[in-house]
């Protein structure tokens, strides 16, 4: 810690960072706690990995862009524990998505936050109800329903299954205040979650389930499921590989992990 606090190595590609600086700390790391590595090729990975788990440790490598090679899904809406992470859930989403928007096409976004601000009690009613009652329990399908009810009424009449999804929807509806208006937010709320409607971004952030033969149902299959308090359970290390190249796209999601991360593990160190 005396040595390699607060560092910043930086040098072109292939000037030898990972040769001589990450790989040896990751090899003469403590392997009794956990750690995070940004590795957007999966290089650290694949070079430190075994080693780190012939020593005992949990290696975990989130790839968000290829599900296919994921062994925990990652659902941010089943990581929030109480309705004021579900509120930052939704507003990080929003926020993020316009800037991710901005940056893709290079527009200013001026005049955005408004509609913004609008959008973001429906999207926090949305997802605080298919939290609790959705059949799959995704970000995805709080966003479907919001697409695809144009009615007011009928959103409301959803939602009173929920009290807090309700009270969240009556402070959107009373800045909305008509269909009209809504159309204009949820135009605004689309372009902000389309990495949302992303084919392998809906692969990654599902709710695998199973049989319970014991309960006599479907329920949600923890184990497969990603959550930052693993890192608490286990010493684990943690390789994210998302490319340099898809940082901005998938800015909406990553800030969501991050946040998630922080969140989960600053409490035990006040």
């Amino acid at each position: 810690s005396k040595s390699y606090e607060h560092v910043a190595v930086i040098g072109p590609t292939g000037s030898g960072k990972s040769t001589s600086f990450f790989i040896p700390c990751l090899l003469d790391a403590d392997v009794t706690h956990s750690f995070v590595v940004t590795d957007p090729k999966g290089e650290l990975c694949r070079k430190t990995g075994p080693y780190l788990k012939s020593k005992g440790m949990r290696v975990v490598k989130i790839c968000p862009l290829e599900p296919e090679n994921n062994k925990y899904y990652y659902n941010p809406l089943l990581v929030a524990e109480d309705n004021t992470q579900v509120r930052e859930l939704a507003q990080l989403i929003l926020i993020n998505g316009a800037k991710a928007v901005e940056l893709q096409s290079g527009s200013s976004g001026g005049g955005q936050s408004e509609w913004i601000n609008m959008s973001i009690p429906l999207f926090h009613a949305a997802l605080t109800y298919f939290k609790d009652y959705g059949k799959k329990k995704t970000i995805n399908e709080a966003i479907d329903f919001v697409l695809r009810e144009d009615k007011l009424d009928k959103m409301e009449e959803t939602f009173k299954k929920s009290k807090q999804a309700l009270d969240n929807f009556r402070i959107f509806k009373t800045s909305a205040g008509s269909e009209k208006t809504l159309s204009s937010i949820k135009s605004v709320l689309t372009s902000n979650v389309q990495l949302f409607l992303d084919e392998k971004i809906q692969s990654f952030t599902k709710t695998p389930f199973i049989q319970d033969v014991v309960k006599g149902g479907i329920v949600v299959d923890e184990s497969r499921l990603f959550n930052p308090r693993m890192l608490r359970e286990k010493p684990t290390a943690l390789f994210v590989c998302v490319p340099e190249t898809k940082s901005d796209y998938m800015s909406p999601l990553m800030s969501v992990f991050y946040s998630q991360m922080l969140n989960s593990h600053m409490q035990y160190l006040l």
